[in-house]
């Protein structure tokens, strides 16, 4: 009889399941139901999930805090009989510091911009008072972010990576060193292109003693959204390449912060809001 694996997490772990449920030779030896994403469970779908684990042999997730209940990895720990296998939450902003999730008092998440992803740097020129040419002019200048910080904030998201990683049997931070700092491996910090899903994975087939996958066969489904990488950081890292913004549709640059200079314009609360929080920059 074939072992049952139940895959947990957020939208990478959902990307993971969905290779997996195309890869034969690991359907050859095991059971994969597919599971909602943990963003998308409401409370009645995390106790369901929560007695699936009575029924379940391997399961493949991501750290969840406690907020989720029954089915957060302090919770899953106990289950001894469980074979666990853990991997990061597959975030790294090291070459878009740019850009950030907003939240105000009416919603947890603004949602309501071309993405749900939210420009410091256009927010905080509007926040100056900066006019929409002022700011484009700000948000393509090669020295908006200095070299040393650029440098320093790469380093320490790449750090908290590593720290992120320690209690995890799959891991993601060997791949970003190798494939070295000139090259994007993130289309927005929680999106990973699937050269980075797949380098995980594989090291969970590993352990499960299932061939690989080939990532040249892998469509990269997490490209729904890619943040533009400023001058400035193309600059530092010396990346080169097509690095148009896609929200939905790629947009060119102009268009991009016309969008998010209106937005915010017209949306001065949400400044008040993430300014009095400490998320906008002087």
């Amino acid at each position: 009889m074939k072992k049952t694996v139940a895959v947990l997490g957020n939208c990478q772990a959902q990307e993971m399941e969905r290779i997996l449920l195309t890869h034969a030779p690991f359907l050859d030896r095991y059971a994969l139901d597919a599971t909602t994403p943990v963003f998308q469970m409401t409370a009645d779908d995390m106790d369901r999930f929560s007695d699936r684990l009575d029924h379940t042999d391997i399961l493949i997730h991501q750290h969840l805090g406690s907020q989720f209940g029954k089915i957060a990895t302090s919770e899953v720990v106990q289950r001894t009989r469980l074979q666990r296998i853990e991997f990061p939450s597959m975030w790294f902003s090291g070459h878009i510091p740019d850009a950030a999730n907003f939240r105000d008092a009416a919603v947890p998440k603004i949602g309501h911009t071309p993405s749900v992803y939210q420009s410091i740097i256009i927010a905080s020129a509007v926040q100056r008072g900066l006019g929409k040419d002022e700011t484009f002019a700000l948000y393509t200048d090669p020295d908006c972010i200095a070299r040393d910080d650029a440098l320093a904030f790469y380093d320490s998201g790449l750090a908290e990576l590593r720290r992120r990683e320690a209690q995890c049997q799959a891991v993601i931070s060997d791949e970003i060193e190798a494939a070295g700092r000139s090259t994007r491996l993130f289309h927005v910090m929680n999106h990973p292109c699937s050269r980075i899903v797949v380098h995980a994975l594989n090291q969970i087939l590993a352990i499960l003693d299932v061939e690989p996958v080939d990532g040249a066969t892998v469509e990269d489904k997490l490209s729904m959204v890619r943040w533009p990488i400023i001058p400035a950081i193309r600059q530092t890292f010396d990346i080169a390449g097509d690095q148009t913004p896609f929200v939905g549709i790629p947009i060119d640059l102009p268009l991009f912060v016309d969008y998010y200079w209106t937005f915010y314009t017209n949306n001065p609360a949400i400044l008040e809001t993430n300014g009095a929080q400490g998320r906008l920059k002087d």
